[in-house]
């Protein structure tokens, strides 16, 4: 994993407070690129850097393209 990359982790919110978070957080020119992720299912029993391990393999794969 790539330790300069940030990561938003949700857990508990709706999906228009999702929405809304990520339109404020896009907004705000002096933040870091992140890469958000909404807890599921399949991850809820997964150790966290398991999921950003995955996260991170998932945005390279989408960056290359």
């Amino acid at each position: 994993m790539d330790n300069n990359k940030k990561f938003v982790l949700l857990a508990g919110f709706t999906n228009g407070e999702t929405i809304e978070l990520l339109k404020i957080y896009k907004a705000n020119n002096k933040l870091p690129k992140a890469i958000f992720a909404s807890l599921t299912e399949t991850a809820m029993n997964w150790k966290v850097s398991d999921w950003l391990d995955e996260l991170s393999k998932e945005d390279n794969y989408y960056q290359k393209k």
